[in-house]
């Protein structure tokens, strides 16, 4: 007898239809991906020196070219995004995907989402964009000392409205966990929810 699989509700449709976890995606996964769901584009996203997250939109046109973005990512022009802090002449940069961050984007369902490092020409991590100079000196801490970090941040999320229309103000610092109907922000804390577990 065939045992029945169980998926949840929220569960990363990637991993759904791969059968993987998401830290074990491969290439080939992600192609089965844009195939079954017919995606048109693959969106690259990356932090840029504003901290603000940034995107290059490709569009697929065919197996060989989804293969070649995917293995090789894309190539950006350092000095644009790193003014100031990169010269010309050395600004050749690369977004390279990390699989295991891909996810169908609930706001633009024909893209494949995947966040990328920044990798030099020679294929090794940048020097200067942010997410890797911290990646550089975590690991350097543990090699150097031994230990491990581990951190905890602690999510604290509002939804702030329009004063005139708030038939249930809340005291400042008093909204702690607040609930309906003295909030009235459940609808769309739902919607994020969904749409961000899926992520």
């Amino acid at each position: 007898m065939n045992e029945k699989i169980e998926h949840f509700a929220l569960e990363n449709p990637i991993s759904i239809i791969t059968d993987m976890n998401r830290n074990e995606l491969t290439r080939s996964d992600l192609i089965k991906v844009i195939l079954e769901k017919q995606l048109e584009r693959i969106t690259f996203n990356y932090t840029g020196l504003d901290g603000k997250l940034k995107e290059l939109k490709i569009p697929i046109t065919s197996r060989k070219q989804a293969e070649l973005i995917l293995s090789e990512g894309e190539r950006i022009d350092g000095s644009t995004l790193f003014r100031g802090i990169v010269e010309q002449g050395k600004s050749d940069l690369y977004i390279v995907p990390e699989y295991r961050t891909a996810f169908i984007n609930p706001f633009d369902d024909k893209s494949l989402n995947i966040i990328c490092r920044f990798m030099d020409k020679n294929g090794e991590l940048a020097d200067y964009p942010p997410d890797n100079i911290l990646r550089k000196a975590s690991r350097q801490f543990v090699r150097r000392t031994g230990l491990d970090i581990h951190t905890f941040a602690e999510l604290e999320f509002y939804l702030i409205g329009n004063a005139e229309n708030n038939l249930y103000p809340l005291a400042k610092q008093r909204g702690y966990h607040a609930t309906a109907p003295f909030v009235k922000t459940g609808d769309i804390i739902n919607e994020m929810l969904h749409h961000m577990s899926k992520i």
